[in-house]
Formats: C-alpha cells, sequence, structure tokens
C-alpha cells in the first residue's frame, strides 16, 4: 500500500520513523530507512540486484557517482546568489 505524508500529519509521525525522517518502507511489519538501503532492498527483491559481488560493486559504484553528481547541481540549484552559482559551476 503506497501511503503519502501530509505536511500536517509528519510532526505526529516524525517519532515513530526510523532515524526521524522520510522516506521509509514499511514490509511486513518492519520500518526500513534511507533512499540508498530501500533501493537496493528492492533491487534484491525483485531479481535486479547482481548476485554476483563483484557486479554489485559495479551496481553500487554506478549509483553512488549519480548521486554525486545530483548533490553537486543540487548545491548549484540552491545557491543563494549567482555569485555562488557560477563558482559551483565552475567546479
Amino acid at each position: 500500500e503506497d501511503v503519502r505524508i501530509q505536511k500536517e500529519e509528519w510532526p505526529a509521525m516524525k517519532s515513530s520513523t526510523p532515524f526521524g525522517h522520510l522516506p521509509m518502507l514499511q514490509v511486513n511489519g518492519r520500518q526500513l530507512a534511507e533512499s540508498l538501503a530501500i533501493q537496493r532492498y528492492a533491487a534484491r527483491v525483485s531479481g535486479l540486484y547482481p548476485a554476483d559481488a563483484l557486479d554489485a560493486c559495479r551496481v553500487d559504484s554506478a549509483v553512488a557517482a549519480w548521486n554525486d553528481v545530483v548533490a553537486v547541481i543540487l548545491q548549484w540549484k540552491f545557491a543563494p546568489d549567482e555569485e555562488a552559482k557560477a563558482a559551483k559551476f565552475e567546479q
């Protein structure tokens, strides 16, 4: 079941979530936390995550590299001013 949390519901729920934040996936009454852990779990149970440790490492490396790119883009997007954006762009 897909449950979406409304902003006004969050304060009352926060203390009941792992690490006090979202996302969270509940499976068979167990709470799973952290985006990458949830993604890896979903890939494993669906048969999309490699069983071979070296292949799994290559997948994890690609995901980590992508997260690095996204982090830089978000830093640029939310930079406080144009000068800060230009400095991030140069990186």
